[in-house]
């Protein structure tokens, strides 16, 4: 098998397209004075998506402070006790 050790004279070189496609100095002027804006439209479905993740970051973040304070022994206090007693009466009335 016959070994390659110079590629170069095997493929054409490689050129740019703009040097392939020369301008004139007006033609290159104007394309230069044209002012390129990018524009971005979200879908309601992407903000949906958006908004959803954000408030299941904010579930984890809470059930993650919720498990810490249960591990830590503060998490069921008198006063959360009674809030829960006094809800659940509510809703038997």
């Amino acid at each position: 098998m016959a070994e390659i050790n110079n590629i170069s004279n095997i493929l054409p070189p490689v050129v740019p397209v703009r040097e392939s496609y020369p301008q004139s100095a007006n033609q290159q002027s104007a394309v230069n004075e044209v002012e390129v804006k990018d524009n971005v439209e979200i879908s309601e479905a992407g903000r949906a998506l958006a908004r959803a993740e954000d408030v299941s970051s904010y579930r984890r973040a809470r059930i993650e402070s919720v498990r810490q304070e249960i591990e830590a022994g503060t998490y069921e206090t008198p006063e959360r006790v009674q809030g829960t007693i006094d809800r659940l009466l509510e809703l038997l009335r």
